[in-house]
């Protein structure tokens, strides 16, 4: 890369690279594809019909819904830097911009991860009936839309991080699974969280994308299965009586908590890109 080259000129050649790369490789394109589609069909099926009228069902599948989102996001990018270490250093000793590399990257990712937010949503639309009302767009499905998209995008750039640290894709995909699971066990769906372990759940897009979601589906106000589902109006009266639904401030329904946890999401994706950055100024050190 020619010095006189500046910052976005390295950085747009760089995208368009990585773009004609992609293009060419029609086995990932399918992957990318068909990800999305196989998990929202699974998705749908085991979906009940009570998603959005009880709070087990919702609560369920909205969790489902993160845990896709997660994956889908790790397993993008989690071999995408450390597959390409050598080329990397070599152009990085030819006056790689680090800052262009890490943009260009991170700009393709969050275009497949726009392209499979939409395969997602979609074929999920046609299995689980979305409510129509939403908290800042147009309706549910947009909000929704956004929702996953910033669970995925966070994911993504997670990936991107460690991608920069690892050295191997077979380390990288030892380390994801792991990954995983501490984002599972700390949504605080699981497991009732507190202490120590409530406060690490702050760091993970699990939380915070249950949050999204939850506050979405208004799930403080949702049923229990057992009162919605009685038999007659003074059974439910009794249930409601004895029957704690517990109200979470992490699914307050209101725009305000909306905006506040997607700009949550969105800083993590920032903040992991720039520590990626960070991490590879010591690639021109790298005996790999």
């Amino acid at each position: 890369m020619s010095k006189r080259i500046s910052v976005f000129k390295q950085t747009w050649i760089l995208i368009i690279r990585q773009l004609y790369i992609l293009k060419s490789n029609i086995k990932k394109i399918l992957m990318i594809i068909l990800l999305p589609v196989a998990t929202a069909v699974i998705v749908g099926i085991v979906s009940g019909d009570d998603v959005f009228v009880t709070l087990e069902d919702t609560k369920s599948t909205l969790f489902t819904i993160v845990c896709v989102s997660i994956w889908i996001g790790l397993f993008n990018s989690i071999q995408e830097i450390c597959q390409e270490r050598t080329i990397l250093k070599r152009e990085y000793m030819s006056d790689l911009k680090l800052i262009s590399y890490i943009i260009s990257k991170f700009t393709v990712q969050a275009l497949l991860c726009l392209l499979q937010t939409t395969v997602f949503i979609v074929v999920c639309s046609f299995f689980i009936d979305f409510p129509e009302k939403g908290l800042v767009t147009f309706g549910f499905l947009g909000d929704a839309y956004i929702s996953v998209f910033l669970i995925m995008l966070a994911s993504d750039c997670l990936g991107l991080l460690i991608s920069s640290l690892v050295k191997s894709g077979d380390i990288a995909n030892i380390i994801a699974p792991v990954v995983l699971i501490l984002q599972l066990v700390m949504s605080g769906v699981l497991f009732d969280l507190s202490g120590f372990a409530e406060k690490i759940s702050y760091l993970t897009f699990s939380k915070w994308g249950m949050e999204s979601l939850g506050s979405l589906a208004d799930m403080n106000n949702l049923e229990l299965y057992m009162i919605h589902y009685a038999k007659d109006d003074l059974t439910r009266q009794t249930l409601e009586s004895v029957v704690e639904h517990d109200v979470n401030e992490g699914f307050t329904a209101s725009t305000e908590h909306i905006l506040n946890v997607w700009l949550i999401l969105l800083g993590f994706s920032v903040i992991l890109v720039l520590f990626s950055a960070l991490i590879l100024r010591n690639v021109a050190k790298d005996s790999r």
